[in-house]
């Protein structure tokens, strides 16, 4: 999806699909503070001379005051390369004004160490480096991946300073691979990779870090997976403030997520750790999530002072948990480093001058309608709005008759224009600077003549664009009209129509959020990925009870056919979320995760009338696709399990619950192929879960349900259909 790159999969040969489609067969995944590292003993300084390991540690006198707590994170930056979440990191420890002691990595299943880990204690950080989970715990037990955590051992041993290695976390939780995970197993796995690294000679310290609700009895509770006194130096557990974001059910404080963790974790003789937390905005109150951060230091010195470290997870997406998504709520996190809980002065240094926008909370999830009929839901998404919203107390104007680009090069960063009412021939192409506002009069109007390549496009980050027609833009293959840098975090894409341009409407950017708007009767695709993370498509008020996101329409096959690269969205490689979007009579498929998309959220759409599948989820993890509505999707009848309503494709951790589908060529179908063009971990279809949603179809020939081309045994994945409604006729 990426212009800067060839395509992700080569063009298919004529008469050869991208992606090979099978017949139906019968039967059918700096200068810096440091805590001193005495690498003789293996231990780390913690003034009172807590080791890392903490084997020995005898719980304090209650009049003694503990030693100051260490103080971590996780930061994602802006990429997922190692040198941007370096670089995130040592921007996080200067907006705080300290340093972290505890650097957090992580390690994908099947890969190695990478450089983080050396880049953290090269930087007085101690590594934080989780990793297991993802892997078949009863292959690990059996000793069937021995080589490769050998080999990851050794390149731990290769450090040459202890390090805290946090295996399998969240394991009360279902895995990709195996589903959920018993107690029995996970012990046998746990004790068996502590030898292995221990015989490795691997100078580490274990964390042991179920969630927080196993604690409170969640699951069975946190007993089970105990692997005993010998094999454990830390006892921890992940907790998070959502709200409302993801389904949650509401604020919840840092002392009432973790007081069953901190209750447990006491009666041993273990320090605890918490290895992640978070907590998003509340958009009712901008003050709360400064709060929060403040009540979780008071919570931590006053009621929970056996709590020796404390590893924050500094990712936006879904859930924005970034510290700086509002001046208010990074003086807040300011003010929770600095504390004398973690040793700081509890002064609060100036807050920073620039945040980072946050990302859309979703709503509390509405379920759906089940008076909606196809006759009332056919007409073409019209947003309440079609003026602009940005162009409050004037600008710069931009006339039909100006060259855009000379008029934003006379200005510096940060600047408003105002794009003139009527059609500017074939002389708007900019390459807007960081913070520029684009607001458009009714009828503003930029015609590309099929001679320019792109209306916007370019490094910049924080663009508004808003109320504006790009059209006629001649964007070369696997470009957009719209085409910022797939790092150029922070656009809004405000009411735009993005019209019969060569190849995309428009290419999607980090964090882009795109509100309401057309998308439509393009070449290829209304809007593309481009490897872009964090992305949003929702209405214009965020609200899901209002049918006004964004139109993604009549998208062609023009320059390749459907099997490469085509429909109303595609993207690949980052997190999206979709939510009120009306994809309808595209060509292709209505919306396409291919290669490596994950974390989905893909709720209280309406998709209907595709020539292929409503929704395909391709090669790919972690989605959950609720609360939709999927209406006579798969025109073209591929045959097989393709085309259906929802079609999920050699890729794992998958929820599809809450939806109406009716008149589609297939059901909710999940299909396993040999998939050569997936990355690690292999891309099985595994652990999918489809519960609760009503499927009317044409007839009763086609399927609801699973396949396999490739002789895989489903039956011993875990997959599960349940609580669904399926009937022959119609939905009306």
């Amino acid at each position: 999806m990426r212009s800067d790159r060839t395509p992700r999969h080569a063009a298919p040969r004529a008469g050869t699909p991208r992606h090979a489609r099978v017949a139906r067969r019968s039967g059918g995944i700096r200068g810096r503070r440091r805590r001193v590292l005495v690498a003789a003993s293996l231990m780390l300084s913690l003034v009172g001379a807590l080791t890392l390991s903490a084997k020995a540690l005898d719980p304090p006198p209650a009049e003694t005051p503990p030693a100051a707590a260490l103080l971590g994170a996780w930061v994602k930056g802006d990429a997922r390369e190692p040198a941007s979440q370096l670089a995130a990191t040592r921007q996080l420890e200067a907006s705080i004004g300290r340093a972290l002691d505890i650097g957090h990595s992580y390690v994908p299943w099947g890969r190695g160490l990478g450089s983080l880990p050396a880049a953290h204690l090269a930087e007085g950080r101690t590594p934080l480096i989780s990793f297991g989970r993802g892997g078949d715990l009863r292959r690990v037990a059996a000793g069937a991946d021995d080589a490769y955590l050998s080999s990851l051992a050794r390149e731990v041993r290769a450090l040459g300073r202890p390090v805290l290695l946090r295996y399998a976390w969240a394991m009360d939780r279902p895995t990709r691979r195996s589903g959920t995970t018993s107690g029995s197993v996970f012990v046998a796995a746990w004790r068996h990779v502590h030898d292995l690294f221990a015989a490795q000679r691997a100078a580490a310290s274990w964390v042991w870090s179920p969630t927080a609700e196993a604690f409170a009895g969640a699951g069975g509770g946190v007993d089970q997976y105990w692997p005993g006194d010998a094999y454990v130096d830390w006892v921890a557990a992940d907790g998070f403030n959502p709200s409302t974001c993801d389904g949650g059910s509401g604020w919840i404080e840092f002392g009432t997520i973790f007081k069953a963790f901190y209750a447990w974790g006491s009666a041993r003789s273990k320090p605890l750790m918490i290895s992640e937390t978070g907590t998003v905005e509340d958009p009712a109150d901008p003050a709360r999530k400064m709060a929060w951060y403040q009540n979780t230091a008071a919570t931590l010195s006053r009621a929970m002072p056996r709590v020796r470290a404390l590893v924050y997870f500094d990712q936006g997406g879904r859930c924005d948990w970034r510290p700086d998504t509002s001046a208010q709520s990074m003086e807040g996190f300011v003010r929770l480093a600095r504390d004398p809980f973690f040793g700081g002065s509890g002064e609060a240094s100036p807050a920073p001058t620039t945040t980072r926008p946050a990302t859309t909370v979703p709503p509390t999830t509405l379920a759906p309608s089940t008076t909606t009929t196809r006759a009332a839901t056919t007409t073409t998404t019209t947003p309440p709005s079609t003026s602009s919203t940005c162009a409050v107390g004037g600008g710069v104007p931009i006339g039909t008759g100006d060259d855009a680009q000379t008029v934003v090069n006379a200005h510096g960063s940060g600047t408003t224009y105002i794009v003139k009412a009527g059609v500017h021939d074939r002389n708007f192409s900019v390459r807007p600077r960081s913070g520029d506002r684009f607001c458009g009069e009714s009828g503003a109007v930029l015609d590309g003549g099929r001679s320019l390549q792109f209306a916007f496009a370019g490094q910049a980050t924080n663009v508004t664009l808003d109320s504006i027609t790009v059209q006629n833009y001649n964007t070369g293959k696997q470009r957009g009209a719209i085409q910022p840098d797939t790092h150029a975090s922070g656009w809004v894409v405000r009411n735009l129509s993005a019209l019969r341009n060569y190849w995309a409407g428009l290419m999607a950017a980090d964090g882009m959020k795109i509100l309401g708007g057309h998308y439509n009767d393009n070449d290829q695709l209304g809007i593309g990925g481009n490897a872009a993370t964090g992305v949003l498509l929702d209405g214009l008020d965020g609200d899901p009870a209002t049918f006004d996101g964004p139109e993604l329409a009549r998208n062609h096959t023009l320059h390749a056919s459907c099997e490469y690269e085509a429909g109303g969205m595609k993207w690949d490689a980052g997190q999206v979320t979709i939510r009120n979007v009306h994809a309808h009579h595209n060509d292709c498929r209505g919306l396409w995760a291919d290669m490596n998309a994950h974390d989905a959220l893909i709720e209280h759409n309406l998709v209907e009338d595709n020539w292929a599948e409503g929704v395909l989820y391709e090669i790919s993890r972690d989605a959950v696709i609720r609360y939709n509505r999927f209406y006579g999707n798969g025109v073209r009848a591929a045959g097989w399990y393709w085309d259906g309503g929802v079609t999920v494709a050699s890729s794992f951790g998958v929820e599809v619950y809450g939806n109406r589908l009716s008149g589609n060529y297939n059901g909710i179908t999940g299909t396993q192929q040999d998939r050569p063009d997936s990355t690690p971990p292999a891309h099985l279809l595994d652990n999918l879960r489809v519960h609760d949603n009503l499927i009317c179809a044409i007839d009763g020939e086609h399927p609801t349900g699973v396949v396999a081309d490739n002789g895989d045994n489903l039956a011993a994945r875990s997959i599960s259909f349940t609580g669904n409604s399926i009937q022959s006729a119609t939905c009306q």
